[in-house]
């Protein structure tokens, strides 16, 4: 081979390892490009997400009636090496008046950087429904009722551990029809001079003969509920829905999860009967069908016994068939022209409880807690957000 064509190899060879290098050169400045918008990417995401926990944190603590302070307010930090922004803001959203929180995580330098956003909208909580107010004794019925056995009723108020408190309780039974007392059971509440009154006069808890004969009202034609949401004024289907979105929803009572807590709802077949109710736990329970023939025998346990049954709050029933358990709290009995029906031939008591029947409130109208977060968005994507820790 002559020199001038060695040189001219030479020269192809050396300029085909300078394209390739060149070109390996530029693969490698992109892929770190890559690399870098993808860390950016995420990262920016994760603070807009922070900015977001951080905000709603911050409405938790401060408690809903303070939410409409917030409109207008923007806050910013330094986090995880880049930076968060966020705002409040009053809109509608769906249909509703909500708490708007816009949230912006920003990674990365001028020409080199990411913007990330994260949006919750937050409905302002329902107002109470007043069910203290509207629980009109320790038991409330719409059909005949018999009480037998050691029960014990008692319309005292008593905090949610069970011990009393003067002066504000409640009637012992409350009926829209007759109610018979069994000489074993003890009757014990409070009754008022003037209704409206704050205070009333106390009656502690007697045998049939002795108890005072006001603490049982009977054939009332007041209003009563007719099915488990009136009891809070709700639409029909309202504690349904919540029961399914907690998972606290059943068909079979064999796969209840104890102990009971929130809402807890058991619809039975029409005219079936859960039998040996265990309903030990606490908020609102409810069993209840469309026909409202769902029934409960709840004669397990009960009267301070090792195995007891103790629920804490509000229980609603179609029909109660038989009460060995302890509430404290109140029952309401749906039923209406079932005939006589029994309510306890053994041990048990139900003790009325403002306390209990206001963290039953709270199961159901969660305003102290951030659990009805609507949606929450970023880099286009959309995921639901129920509840803040």
């Amino acid at each position: 081979m002559s020199g001038r064509a060695l040189i001219l190899l030479l020269i192809g060879v050396i300029s085909v390892a300078v394209l390739t290098f060149g070109n390996i050169y530029q693969t490698t400045i992109r892929s770190s490009s890559h690399v870098n918008r993808y860390y950016f990417s995420q990262a920016s995401m994760n603070i807009a997400q922070t900015g977001r926990e951080l905000a709603l944190r911050h409405m938790k603590t401060i408690g809903s009636a303070n939410w409409h302070s917030l409109n207008g307010i923007k806050k910013d930090a330094n986090v995880f090496g880049g930076k968060v922004e966020y705002e409040f803001s009053e809109v509608n959203f769906d249909g509703e008046t909500c708490v708007k929180v816009l949230s912006r995580g920003i990674m990365g330098v001028s020409g080199d950087q990411d913007t990330s956003i994260s949006i919750a909208f937050v409905r302002f909580p329902p107002p109470p429904s007043g069910l203290v107010s509207k629980v009109k004794a320790a038991v409330g019925t719409a059909t005949n009722v018999g009480t037998n056995g050691n029960l014990l009723i008692d319309g005292k108020d008593h905090d949610k551990l069970g011990n009393p408190k003067a002066g504000t309780g409640t009637f012992a039974v409350w009926s829209l029809n007759n109610v018979s007392i069994g000489n074993s059971v003890s009757i014990g509440g409070t009754t008022y001079a003037n209704p409206g009154d704050e205070t009333g006069t106390d009656f502690q808890a007697v045998d049939k003969g002795n108890f005072n004969a006001g603490l049982v009202q009977k054939n009332q034609v007041a209003p009563f509920p007719d099915d488990p949401d009136s009891v809070f004024s709700f639409p029909k289907g309202t504690l349904k829905d919540i029961a399914i979105t907690n998972g606290t929803y059943y068909t079979n009572p064999a796969l209840i999860t104890y102990p009971l807590n929130g809402v807890t709802y058991v619809e039975l077949a029409p005219g079936n009967t859960w039998t040996s109710a265990d309903i030990h736990g606490s908020g609102v329970l409810v069993i209840h069908n469309s026909t409202t023939t769902a029934t409960a025998k709840i004669n397990k346990g009960g009267g301070n016994k090792a195995d007891g049954n103790r629920f804490t709050g509000l229980v609603i029933a179609d029909n109660i068939d038989l009460f060995h358990a302890e509430v404290i709290g109140a029952v309401i009995e749906l039923t209406k022209d079932l005939g006589h029906q029994t309510l306890g031939n053994g041990n048990g008591f139900i003790k009325y409880s403002r306390e209990a029947l206001s963290e039953a409130e709270k199961a159901v109208n969660p305003s102290a807690n951030i659990q009805d977060l609507i949606k929450a968005r970023w880099d286009g994507k959309y995921s639901i957000h129920k509840a803040i820790p």
